[in-house]
C-alpha cells in the first residue's frame, strides 16, 4: 500500500475514532445533566417538606403554648371559675357594685371555646389601673376586648364597664381551678408603676393640689398641766379627705387625734417642738408639714388652802338588812357579755346583773361597772361609799363588799395611773389549753390562736378579809419561824416565803400575800400600789419533762392574750427560741405593752419547773421599780421539795395560768 493511501486510511480511521468518542461523551453529559436535574428538583422538594415540618412544630409549640394559658377543657366549669375571679379580683382592687353577667360563647368543634363576659362596677382611677393589672399579670387566654369609663359626679369614683374573651382550649390538661402562673407580658414589675404613669395624669380631674394646716405655730403651757392645741386643715381639693399625724415628737406622751388635737401633760419646762403632717387621699397623695413650738414655764406657786371635809350622811339603819343574806354565787357567759347572779336567801330570789345595771340590795345599792371570772367591781351609789368602787368576791355576801361598815375602794393616784394587782383565776372555770398550743414566735406581733377563756377581768384590788389576813400574818410568821435556816445564794441571805419561794428581803414597801387555789396550788403576791407586783404561783403538781415544752407555750400564749383582751398593744417581746431551752432551768420571756391609758407596761415572765411548776412574773409601768423588781426576782429559787407543801395534784391537764391584769 502505497504511503498516500496509508494516510489516509489513518486519517479515516482518525475520524471514526473521534467521531465515536464524541458520540460516547454526548450520551454520557446528557445523562450526567439528567440526573442533576432530578437531584435538584428532589432538594427542593426536601426543602418544601423540611418547611411544612417547621410549621408543624411551630403550630404545635404554640398549641403547646395556648393548653398551657387556657382554662380548664370543660366549657361550663371554665365559665363559673373564671366569672368568680373577675369578681374576687375587682373586690380586691378596691371595686364595688361589681356585677359579671356571662355573654355569647364560639365554639370551634374539637379545637376551642371562646367565652365572653361583661362586667361593670365602680371603682377609683388608680384602682381600675391596678384591676387592669391584675388581670395581665395572670398568664391566661384571656384579654380585654372593651373599656368604657365614665366620670361620677361629685366623686372621684368612675363608672367601669368592659369585656373580656377567654378561652378553653379542647385539649387543655384536665383541671378543677384556675391556674395562677404569673404573666411576663407586662413591661412594669408592679402596679404602682402603670399607676404613678397613668394615674399621676388624671384626664378625668385637675392636678391633686396640697392641703394646708394651720392653728399651730409658737404655742405656750405649763409644766404637770394638759395642753391641748387644735390643728386645722383645710384641702383645695373639695373631694379629698385629709388624715393628720404626729411625725416628730419630743415626748412619748403627745398623742394626736384623728380631729387634729394635740393631747399633751409636759413634766419639765423648756421648748419642745412637734411637727404634724396632713396627707390626703388622692392619687398620687399630696403632703403638708407643719411645725408646732410649744414653751413650757413652771406655774407660779400657789397659796395652800385648807380644805374641811364635810361630814358623810350615814343611811338610816334598816331593821333586817337583806344584804347580809344576799350571796354573790356565779358569773355566767351570756354570748360575749358576763353576767352576775346574786341570790337573795330571804325572799330565794335570783338578781341577774350586766355591766352597766342598778341594783339595790338592803343597804348596798350601786351600778356594775366590771366583771371578772370571779370576782365583779361596783361603783356604790350608798351615802357612806357614794363614788367609791367596791370589789366582792363569788361566795362572799353583798355585805362584805364594804366589810365592817368601812369601805374596800380601788385605790387610785390621780397623779399616776395605778399598777394593777394580779387576779388570782379558779382553776376550775378555766378550760385546758390544746394539747398542742400555738408557739410564742419572736417573728410575729401576735401570739398564736389559744381555745377559748372566760372574759379576763381587769379587778383593781384583790380583797383580802382583815382577820383571814390576820391569820396568814400568823401562818407567815409561823412558816418563817419553822424554816428559821436561812439560805444564801451568791452572797445573799434568803428567806423563806410562805414555804413557796426562797429569795432575798422584800423591797422597800412591798408587802406578800398568800392565796390557796384550792386543789391546783397557791400564789403568793408581792404588791405595792401603784408602783408594781410579782407574783409567784407554784403547783401541787410535777409537769413532766416532755409536756415542760407544751406547757411553757400555752402559758405565754395565754397570759399574751389576756392583755391584749384587756385593750392593751404588745410593742416588743424577747422570746428565747422554745425549741432549745433547758426546762431544768429559768428562763425569762420580756414584754412591754402600752395599756389602754397609752402607758408604757412592762412585764417579766420567768418559768422554771423544778422541783414543782413555778412561774414568776413581774409587771410595773415605772423603770425605776422594774429595775427593782427584776433585781429581787432574779434572788427567787423554789423551796426544796423536802420543805413545800405535800398536797394531791389537781385533777385538770393544764396547769392554771396566773394572769397578771
Amino acid at each position: 500500500m502505497k504511503s498516500s493511501e496509508r494516510m489516509l486510511a489513518i486519517g479515516v480511521g482518525v475520524a471514526v475514532v473521534c467521531l465515536i468518542a464524541f458520540l460516547t461523551f454526548r450520551y454520557y453529559s446528557s445523562a450526567v445533566d439528567a440526573k442533576l436535574d432530578m437531584l435538584a428538583q428532589k432538594d427542593m422538594e426536601l426543602q418544601r417538606e423540611q418547611v411544612q415540618v417547621n410549621v408543624g412544630l411551630a403550630a404545635a409549640k404554640k398549641i403547646r403554648e395556648y393548653e398551657a394559658r387556657s382554662l380548664p377543657p370543660k366549657a361550663d366549669l371554665s365559665r363559673s371559675l373564671y366569672q368568680h375571679w373577675l369578681l374576687t379580683t375587682a373586690h380586691e382592687a378596691g371595686f364595688h357594685d361589681q356585677v359579671v353577667t356571662p355573654g355569647p360563647q364560639r365554639v370551634v368543634p374539637d379545637i376551642y371555646t371562646q367565652l365572653t363576659f361583661n362586667m361593670t362596677g365602680k371603682a377609683r382611677y388608680e384602682q381600675v389601673v391596678k384591676f387592669l393589672d391584675d388581670i395581665y399579670r395572670i398568664d391566661l387566654l384571656h384579654r380585654v376586648t372593651r373599656l368604657s369609663l365614665k366620670p361620677i359626679k361629685d366623686s372621684k369614683e368612675l363608672d367601669v364597664s368592659l369585656t373580656l374573651d377567654a378561652v378553653s382550649v379542647k385539649t387543655a390538661p384536665d383541671a378543677s381551678a384556675l391556674h395562677s402562673r404569673p404573666s411576663k407580658r407586662l413591661k412594669h414589675d408592679s402596679a404602682e408603676k402603670y399607676q404613678l404613669a397613668i394615674v399621676g395624669r388624671n384626664i378625668f380631674a385637675p392636678t391633686n393640689r396640697a392641703p394646708k394646716i394651720s392653728g399651730l405655730g409658737r404655742q405656750s403651757g405649763t409644766t404637770n398641766s394638759a395642753v391641748s392645741i387644735a390643728a386645722k386643715v383645710s384641702d383645695p381639693d373639695p373631694l379629698d379627705s385629709v388624715k393628720m399625724e404626729l411625725t416628730k415628737s419630743p415626748s412619748r406622751d403627745a398623742r394626736l387625734d384623728r380631729d387634729g388635737r394635740l393631747s399633751w401633760t409636759p413634766r419639765k419646762a423648756g421648748e419642745y417642738e412637734f411637727e404634724i403632717t396632713a396627707r390626703d387621699d388622692n392619687f398620687p397623695p399630696n403632703i403638708s408639714t407643719e411645725k408646732l413650738i410649744v414653751k413650757v414655764s413652771d406655774p407660779p406657786p400657789q397659796p395652800e388652802r385648807v380644805v374641811q371635809e364635810k361630814p358623810v350622811d350615814e343611811e338610816p339603819k334598816l331593821a333586817f338588812d337583806q344584804a347580809r343574806h344576799t350571796m354573790f354565787t356565779a358569773v355566767i357567759g351570756v354570748g360575749n357579755d358576763s353576767e352576775v347572779w346574786l341570790h337573795i336567801r330571804p325572799t330565794n330570789t335570783l338578781l341577774k346583773l350586766h355591766e352597766g345595771d342598778a341594783f339595790e340590795v338592803g343597804s348596798m345599792k350601786g351600778t356594775i361597772r366590771e366583771i371578772g371570772s370571779n370576782e365583779f367591781v361596783f361603783e356604790s351609789s350608798a351615802k357612806p361609799t357614794k363614788g367609791q368602787l367596791l370589789l366582792l368576791a363569788k361566795g362572799e355576801m353583798l355585805e362584805r363588799a364594804a366589810g365592817d361598815g368601812q369601805p374596800k375602794p380601788v385605790p387610785t393616784d390621780d397623779n399616776k395611773p395605778a399598777v394593777e394587782k394580779p387576779t388570782i383565776e379558779n382553776p376550775a372555770t378555766e378550760k385546758p389549753a390544746p394539747e398542742k398550743p400555738a408557739e410564742v414566735n419572736t417573728a410575729e406581733a401576735k401570739p398564736a390562736d389559744e381555745p377559748k377563756e372566760e372574759k379576763p377581768t381587769t379587778t383593781p384590788e384583790v380583797p383580802v378579809d382583815e382577820t383571814r389576813a390576820e391569820a396568814k400574818s400568823a401562818e407567815t410568821k409561823s412558816a418563817e419561824t419553822k424554816s428559821a435556816e436561812t439560805k444564801k445564794s451568791n452572797g445573799t441571805e434568803l428567806q423563806n416565803f410562805e414555804d413557796i419561794i426562797l429569795a432575798a428581803k422584800l423591797p422597800e414597801g412591798y408587802s406578800a400575800v398568800k392565796q390557796e387555789i384550792e386543789g391546783a396550788g397557791v400564789v403568793l403576791a408581792v404588791v405595792k400600789e401603784g408602783a408594781g407586783a410579782v407574783t409567784i404561783s407554784r403547783e401541787n403538781r410535777n409537769i413532766e419533762e416532755r409536756a415542760r415544752r407544751t406547757t411553757t407555750k400555752a402559758y405565754l400564749n395565754g397570759a399574751v392574750k389576756t392583755w391584749q383582751g384587756k385593750g392593751w398593744t404588745l410593742k416588743t417581746k424577747e422570746v428565747p427560741n422554745l425549741e432549745e431551752v433547758d426546762f431544768d432551768k429559768p428562763f425569762t420571756v420580756q414584754l412591754e405593752f402600752i395599756d389602754a391609758a397609752e402607758q408604757d407596761v412592762w412585764i417579766d415572765i420567768t418559768s422554771f419547773f423544778s422541783p414543782r411548776a413555778h412561774l414568776v412574773q413581774v409587771i410595773s409601768n415605772d423603770p425605776a421599780e422594774l429595775r427593782r423588781l427584776r433585781a429581787w426576782a432574779a434572788t427567787i429559787k423554789p423551796v426544796p421539795l423536802a420543805d413545800a407543801d405535800s398536797k394531791p395534784a389537781p385533777a385538770a391537764n393544764t396547769p392554771p395560768a396566773v394572769e397578771a391584769n
